[in-house]
């Protein structure tokens, strides 16, 4: 496709193969617009880095884009049909621009998935609407894939909740180090290859480790908490870190920092 898009409205049901998309855009829309044929990927491509402002700090985007809209549906559709999407450097974004939706896309039994580099995935309803995605697999990681989620509200609120976002998985994620799902807590697990803005447009800057169900509400994939961060037992009054060894799960540098010669595993 080069860097045209390919527009998709109805059943995708004439190819029984996997779908991967090597350069440029699927944008899967309409009615009856879904993607029956297997397994999807999102292969990686050049990535557009703009200057951030104020209401959108992050402006990088990866330029492979699956995009699911579901403007205009007056019921809920799996644009996968069940079948898992591997993001292998691309961007990944679902959207409602009109209507009232409660939406809710299921990536099936292999899930969703992240690999090989930087990976974008962005959940956009408008005030009227929601997005849920639902996994039987947690979400993963391989060959150092990492991602940014930015979903309006993300984990903040309940599902079908107008407005909002959310993304669960039947299993828990694998955290790396502790792994607590305890709200206010620092020894909350998290996913420290993925980061969440859960500000109300997605993209306000609000960033954070992702951690999943720690305020045990149910609400799925979530940005950690400022109280889940370790600061203040781990600086000395005039904001250097204790000469000290010292072993911690979240730390959160909010200024310059001095590190001591000291070991500082973090898990």
């Amino acid at each position: 496709m080069g860097n045209d898009t390919l527009n998709l409205t109805a059943n995708n049901n004439a190819d029984t193969g996997a779908i991967t998309l090597v350069e440029g855009t699927i944008l899967v829309n309409g009615a009856n617009g879904t993607l029956t044929a297997g397994a999807i990927t999102v292969d990686g491509g050049p990535v557009t880095v703009g200057a951030g402002a104020s209401g959108k700090p992050f402006n990088s985007i990866p330029s492979n884009t699956l995009q699911f809209d579901y403007t205009g549906l007056s019921s809920s559709v799996s644009r996968t049909d069940g079948h898992s999407v591997t993001l292998d450097g691309g961007l990944f974004s679902l959207t409602i621009t009109s209507g009232t939706l409660a939406e809710n896309e299921n990536f099936g039994a292999t899930g969703l998935s992240l690999s090989n580099g930087f990976n974008l995935i962005s959940l956009t309803p408008n005030s009227t609407s929601s997005i849920e995605t639902s996994n039987s697999t947690a979400i993963a990681n391989a060959n150092g894939g990492t991602g940014l989620v930015q979903g309006n509200n993300l984990g903040v609120n309940a599902v079908g909740t107008a407005g909002s976002t959310n993304m669960l998985f039947t299993g828990t994620p694998t955290f790396i180090g502790q792994t607590a799902q305890t709200a206010n807590a620092q020894n909350t697990g998290i996913l420290p290859w993925l980061v969440v803005d859960n500000s109300s447009n997605g993209t306000g800057g609000t960033y954070s480790f992702a951690t999943y169900n720690a305020n045990a509400s149910a609400t799925g994939l979530q940005a950690l908490g400022a109280t889940d961060y370790n600061s203040a037992s781990t600086t000395t009054s005039s904001g250097n870190l204790i000469s000290a060894n010292v072993t911690n799960n979240n730390l959160l540098f909010t200024s310059a920092q001095t590190l001591a010669a000291r070991l500082f595993p973090i898990r």
